[in-house]
């Protein structure tokens, strides 16, 4: 190809949504699930974003609800695997409390020793625990997400993560869901300016994954994805390169990843 601003052109700038969703409602199992929970339930979060009029769309997505409600995560399972359900019930206009036969905001609760949720070595479960939880109509400024959001700052980095790129992309939606104290705005900036840090010349964050978090961080900071810009790509320019024919994402993995980053 030849290097210069007309090949750039040819090149689509953003992932096509309704091709995406087509690959999704296709791999559909037959019992309405997309096999692991996992792959499941981030399904779910797709289709509640998916504002698009596909028959197909919709048809699978009530074919999922019915085997989320016969399907709950079981006892004793992982903090985390609560939060991500009751994120894609909430997406798909479920209530979490009571929508269906497990309270999960009140398995969520379980999971809170007084200071912070689930393991004090991991930020990951705090963060999902206040984004659920802050949805779910709790409180910033009473317990448990006093504590919760307080956890969260202390645990961010010197060089503004938390850790990872996913990860501080996800602490940024959190905290977005919160008012202003200077702490938070400060703590938002820093891991602004460590993910900015991070983009490469490709325009995208080293995988198709770490990219969707991150726009999905830039939207919470209601920024706008086309002004991260390196060598005229953008992140949205990285996943639209990476989407396959058949409208899935990363064409020459497995099924279940692909499921998985489209």
């Amino acid at each position: 190809g030849r290097v210069c601003g007309s090949t750039l052109e040819q090149v689509p700038r953003r992932v096509a949504a309704e091709e995406a969703i087509s690959f999704l409602v296709a791999n559909q199992q037959e019992d309405g699930s997309w096999g692991h929970p996992l792959f499941t339930d981030w399904v779910a979060v797709a289709l509640g974003a998916y504002k698009g009029n596909s028959t197909s769309a919709f048809y699978a997505e009530n074919e999922l609800v019915e085997w989320m409600k016969e399907n709950p995560i079981p006892e004793g399972s992982a903090l985390t695997d609560f939060e991500r359900r009751a994120m894609a019930l909430m997406a798909l206009g479920i209530n979490p409390y009571n929508g269906t036969s497990t309270n999960y905001i009140k398995e969520i609760l379980k999971g809170f020793d007084g200071e912070q949720f689930g393991s004090p070595n991991l930020v990951n479960d705090d963060i999902f625990a206040a984004l659920v939880l802050r949805k779910a109509g709790y409180e910033e400024n009473v317990s448990p997400l006093l504590e919760t959001l307080g956890f969260i700052l202390s645990s961010q980095r010197d060089n503004g993560s938390w850790g990872d790129v996913d990860m501080s992309a996800a602490a940024i939606q959190a905290l977005d869901l919160v008012s202003s104290p200077t702490e938070r705005d400060q703590a938002i900036v820093k891991a602004k300016e460590y993910l900015e840090s991070k983009q490469e010349n490709t325009g995208g964050f080293g995988n198709v994954y770490s990219t969707s978090w991150v726009l999905q961080a830039i939207g919470a900071m209601q920024g706008n994805g086309d002004s991260w810009i390196i060598d005229d790509r953008t992140p949205e320019h990285f996943l639209a390169l990476r989407q396959g024919l058949d409208g899935g994402l990363l064409p020459a993995e497995s099924k279940e990843n692909r499921i998985w980053a489209t």
